[in-house]
């Protein structure tokens, strides 16, 4: 953006300790703001793209969303990053898992889990810039990471651009959150 103004004021603590960094998250709005509201909020961490194996316990086994979840259900999962990208002609943002306890990413013997209380993430082997920059999925280039995100909440899918409005309950509006979890890399 051309000009940048803050949104919500945040307060984070990182806390490291038994080989585990724990992430405690407060977040505040910042007065009035010119966004009706946020398509999520999160963190994003960047893997090798190595990372591939995907186990987890949210809402699956496809992706859903606060406005798209009557089909899933809450089990633990397995599956691979490169099966979370959804193929769709112009390529955007998928992959979504709401309610998670934990999901862990994989390369070998190296494991990086993460453990929280009714989270969402996502893991693709895109970055979000990526799949914004691109018009058609087969412009999409060679991966050059596994990127991780891990997200107090994620609005709705509807964008009124050619549907109706996002219903307000689906909108991430909060006022005020706070958000935690664990990382925690272990060796298989």
């Amino acid at each position: 953006a051309p000009a940048r103004f803050p949104i919500y004021m945040t307060e984070i603590t990182y806390t490291v300790a038994n080989e585990a960094v724990t992430v405690k998250l407060r977040g505040t709005k910042h007065g009035e703001s010119v966004v009706e509201h946020l398509p999520r909020f999160g963190f994003l961490f960047k893997l090798p793209p190595t990372y591939e194996d995907l186990t987890y316990f949210a809402k699956g086994p496809l992706a859903c969303y606060a406005d798209m979840q009557n089909h899933a259900r809450f089990g633990i999962f397995r599956s691979t990053v490169s099966d979370e990208y959804e193929h769709l002609i112009r390529p955007q943002e998928c992959g979504n898992h709401i309610g998670a306890e934990f999901c862990t990413l994989s390369c070998g013997d190296s494991t990086l889990c993460v453990r929280g209380k009714s989270f969402e993430f996502s893991a693709l082997h895109f970055s979000p810039e990526t799949l914004t920059e691109v018009e058609h999925d087969f412009d999409l280039p060679e991966s050059d990471g596994t990127y991780l995100s891990v997200n107090y909440k994620t609005g709705g899918l509807g964008t009124n651009s050619c549907g109706p409005r996002l219903m307000d309950k689906y909108r991430f509006t909060d006022k005020e959150f706070s958000f935690e979890f664990m990382l925690k890399p272990s060796l298989k």
